[in-house]
């Protein structure tokens, strides 16, 4: 038996536990906002509008840089493939909705061809996107 004079200490030191979910917190977030800006191809400069309206609907997104590259959603497409690749999306994501931006350099005759091009193939819900003209 115990002497009555001796304790048991019993409990559980939290400090390092805290410290490696602090670290864990902190790698996790420094690597999701890598990801999020890391998309190689996708530096487009929208055009302004002063009209902008938010779309809620999740969609497809169609990319074209300033070189004229096109990509959906993170997929570099040529024009052939494009179609195809857009439905394939549009199935994985379950939407009917699809979203061009397209630099604002790029000539406005090559928007409206790959715009043609989605509307030709029966997808009529597509939204342009653009950023919003700051007011001073």
């Amino acid at each position: 038996m115990r002497n009555a004079y001796q304790k048991l200490i019993a409990f559980i030191n939290i400090t390092s536990l805290a410290d490696i979910s602090i670290t864990l917190m902190i790698i996790f977030l420094i690597a999701g906002i890598t990801a999020a800006f890391s998309r190689a191809g996708f530096s487009v400069k929208l055009p302004q509008s002063a009209y902008l309206r938010p779309q809620i609907k999740e969609g497809v997104l169609i990319t074209i840089n300033e070189k004229g590259k096109i990509f959906v959603e993170e997929e570099e497409v040529s024009k052939k493939e494009l179609i195809k690749t857009l439905y394939k999306y549009m199935e994985k994501k379950g939407s009917d909705k699809v979203y061009l931006q397209a630099d604002k350099d790029l000539p406005y005759g090559q928007i409206i061809e790959i715009l043609g091009e989605i509307k030709n193939a029966g997808i009529f819900d597509v939204g342009l996107l653009a950023t919003q003209i700051k007011k001073r």
